[in-house]
This record gives C-alpha cells, structure tokens and sequence, in this order.
C-alpha cells in the first residue's frame, strides 16, 4: 500500500501533475524544483557513486524478471521460490502516452541509462 500517494514520489499532489506529458516535462526538466535534488538522476543516484561506479553486482530488470531471478538464485546457488504474482495487471502499450517530443526529451534526460543497459524507445535491444 502506498499510503495514498499517487505518481513517482507522489508527485500528482506535491507538484500538481495534470497529466502524463506534464510529468515527463517536469521530470526530465532539470531545472524543475524536486523536493530531493536526487530526483534529477533518478537512477544512478542508487547504483552508482559520485564517480560513476557500479555499486552493486547484479542489476534485475523488470521487463525479464522472472529469468533474471532465476539467474540470479543460480548465481547465489539459492532455489528460488517466487510464489503467486500479486497485482499483476494488464496495461496498453507504454509507447501509445508518448508523443515525439516526449521520447526527444526523455532520450536526452535518460541517455546515459538508455546506452549503458541498451535500451530505446522500443525495449531493450538485442
């Protein structure tokens, strides 16, 4: 349970999201006041250090998560035991909210996640 919040960060109340390409304007705009400054490398904030170095061993993605799991128990020698899927739900296709401008912007705040796990527009590519 979220304890109510809605959006990243409870973002639609704290910094009145009206929509879907109001968020990605504000999140990819890095002038845009987060109430953490962390917000504006969202990720690499958690994986890496001030210097850009991984800090962890095994990065899981969710688009593959039941095999990276499975590889990952492999690699700690675990049985892995994932149980029923909980919340699991059907949504339409993620690339339907984005207009040009929006995958323009999002390519430039997200290049560096995007080239390091090879990532496009379209998925992960092979």
């Amino acid at each position: 349970m979220n304890g109510g919040q809605i959006g990243l960060d409870n973002c639609v109340e704290r910094f009145q999201v009206k929509s879907f390409d109001d968020f990605i304007n504000k999140f990819c705009d890095m002038d845009f006041p987060w109430h953490r400054p962390k917000m504006r490398d969202f990720m690499f904030w958690q994986l890496f250090d001030e210097n850009g170095n991984c800090m962890v061993d095994y990065i899981l993605r969710v688009e593959c998560l039941d095999n990276d799991l499975l590889d990952f128990c492999s690699i700690l020698n675990i049985i892995p035991n994932f149980g029923r899927k909980v919340n699991d739900s059907i949504h339409d296709d993620y690339r339907i909210y984005y207009t040009d401008r929006l995958i323009d912007i999002v390519n430039q705040k997200c290049k560096k996640e995007l080239n390091m796990f090879g990532y496009d527009f379209n998925g992960q590519r092979r």
